[in-house]
């Protein structure tokens, strides 16, 4: 084998280090280039072991390390704009030049972060650009006065300034974090795609508690079980709004809330800790067993087979057309009736190819806000992950699951699973032995829906949260024509509008029970629109004007299947007394 001349290693040595000398100058910063060999390693390493933790936390020091060298660069091009009579003049140095410079720049970052989060959420786009702009006008002329050598007293007014915003913005944080006040935000779009609020604005409607209208003629008569996610309790009251029965669970740890509920035939109580666990507690609230799986939203209760289906889900790191994704993964779990599971199957791999390339830019733009930074740090020190279901990280979002009791032809077979599927606009029958989906509707007509329930008569009934019209319906779908057969909405339709969850459910006598969620309410209406029963939820801070949402309202009306005795004492024509007993 010849060796090759020395003059050659020694040029392609001297390329070597020109590639170094220019990359070193282009970032102007060993320790930049260093970050970012070690940020690029990192994100190639979380795809490999599927870390969705490593592979978000090293495309952040990734992109903080390029910014930081293009801040450089740029620092460094203005530097040498300085007339050297100035930099006499002003005893101005390169380091201090780039102290104040990058100063200025986490002041801007930090603060404008914290202004746009604690004071101006909720408003208009325009309003919180214009206040972002003064943010940055404040700390441009900020750093060209330490600059300057600006005369101290002015600096020390500034300074103190600076101070009281901080301090008065982390005071009204920690007091609205508490409070937890909802915002409303002005778009519809982004409205829809919030996380659960438990407390939402009820300005216009703050005297309205309990049972407000009740014709006992036209309603369907039953307890109505919902919980509280602030309290963790759950309730079953009667029609007149009277509670007959109160769990409570003591549950100890930070921001762990009940989302939803589900009564066993025999009592017993199913509680849904929203991306925490699943609780069985007996008739006197008596933990009988609880399984930490990420469970949220729905969960099926199968008697006969004594198991359970349930929504879950993890942070995962996936591909979409060959690109690396962080996602909220969420998969269906089988459990056993002592709440161990079974089974899963991941919905991600059966729908990616309906995921459009929009979710994606959102979620990669929307991981480097302020906000979702910080709770990406939060989240993974007292929750031990980082996916979250804000509007960038949960791209599927499901929300219920049924299983099927029967055949229908061309449509499900006894065991397939309807599920919803928000983020798609999509519902679709799962075959749980062929992990396929052999039905499927809703893109062009639902808008982030919820609830999509099976009827006897072997339709659909699916509560349309429409946030991209703004307003919600109630839809009756016929599946194997996939047509509309049914609808209820109010008049005019913007006064129903829940963006956030929401349910509906088919009573026996051809009524609907409609949970709106966003203002805390429930009301059953026939099947001509006409309200026939009206409950808001009694929780409100009066003084906020606020009311505590409501997840899902569900009306037990077979009673004796849940071998549940009644004694009914008449009080008047229009009202009875219902007193529950075992």
């Amino acid at each position: 084998m010849p060796i090759k001349p020395i003059k050659t290693r020694t040029r392609k040595i001297q390329i070597i280090r020109t590639v170094f000398r220019i990359l070193e100058s282009v970032m102007l910063k060993k320790i930049v280039v260093g970050v970012l060999v070690l940020s690029i390693l990192g994100c190639i390493a979380g795809v490999v072991v599927k870390d969705a933790f490593v592979y978000v936390l090293s495309l952040m020091m990734l992109v903080a390390a390029i910014l930081f060298g293009l801040l450089m660069l740029t620092v460094n091009f203005v530097w040498r704009l300085f007339p050297e009579d100035f930099k006499k003049t002003r005893r101005v140095t390169k380091r201090r030049f780039d102290t104040i410079i990058f100063s200025s720049a986490l002041f801007f970052y930090i603060t404008s972060g914290l202004i746009d989060e604690i004071y101006l959420r909720g408003m208009s786009g325009l309003i919180r650009w214009l206040g972002i702009v003064t943010i940055f006008v404040f700390a441009a002329f900020w750093g060209w006065g330490l600059i300057r050598r600006t005369k101290i007293k002015t600096m020390a007014i500034g300074s103190v300034i600076f101070v009281l915003l901080i301090v008065s913005v982390l005071l009204i944080g920690s007091t609205s974090l508490k409070s937890d006040k909802a915002a409303v935000d002005s778009s519809l779009a982004k409205l829809g795609s919030l996380p659960y609020l438990d407390w939402v604005p009820a300005e216009k409607d703050i005297e309205k508690k309990g049972v407000i209208q009740y014709d006992h003629k036209l309603t369907f008569d039953g307890l109505n079980l919902y919980s509280s996610a602030t309290a963790n309790e759950a309730y079953l009251i009667d029609m007149q709004g009277n509670v007959v029965h109160r769990w409570s669970e003591d549950i100890h740890g930070r921001d762990v809330e009940e989302q939803h509920v589900e009564l066993c035939k025999n009592g017993d109580l199913l509680a849904i800790m929203k991306d925490r666990m699943l609780m069985r507690l007996d008739w006197d609230s008596k933990v009988k067993w609880k399984t930490n799986i990420r469970i949220h939203h729905d969960i099926y209760i199968d008697e006969n087979k004594q198991m359970y289906y349930v929504l879950a889900r993890e942070d995962a790191m996936v591909f979409w057309h060959k690109i690396p994704v962080p996602i909220l993964s969420d998969f269906i779990a089988v459990l056993s009736w002592e709440g161990k599971a079974k089974r899963k199957i991941y919905l991600y791999d059966l729908i990616k190819e309906q995921i459009p390339l929009t979710k994606i830019v959102r979620l990669y733009t929307g991981i480097f806000r302020f906000k979702e930074i910080a709770k990406f740090f939060v989240h993974r020190v007292h929750r031990n992950y980082i996916c979250q279901d804000s509007w960038h990280f949960d791209i599927i979002h499901t929300n219920s699951i049924e299983a099927m009791d029967r055949d229908i032809e061309g449509f499900c077979k006894k065991g397939d699973w309807l599920i919803s599927i928000r983020d798609l606009d999509l519902i679709v029958i799962l075959d749980p032995e062929k992990e396929e989906f052999v039905w499927s509707w809703g893109p062009g007509e639902l808008s982030m829906q919820h609830d999509a329930r099976l009827l006897e008569n072997g339709n659909v009934l699916v509560f349309d949260n429409g946030c991209s019209r703004g307003f919600s319906r109630i839809i009756e779908l016929e599946p194997l024509t996939k047509k509309i057969v049914w609808e209820y909405k109010s008049n005019p339709p913007e006064t129903f509008y829940s963006a956030l969850r929401g349910s509906s459910q088919r009573l026996p006598n051809g009524n609907t029970l409609i949970t709106d969620g966003n203002k805390g309410r429930a009301f059953e209406v026939t099947s001509k629109g006409e309200v026939v029963w009206d409950f808001y939820n009694t929780n409100i801070r009066a003084k906020e004007k606020v009311r505590e949402a409501i997840y899902r309202l569900t009306r037990i009306t077979d009673l004796e299947d849940y071998k549940l005795k009644l004694r009914v004492r008449k009080i008047h024509q229009s009202t009875t007394d219902t007193v529950l007993e075992f």
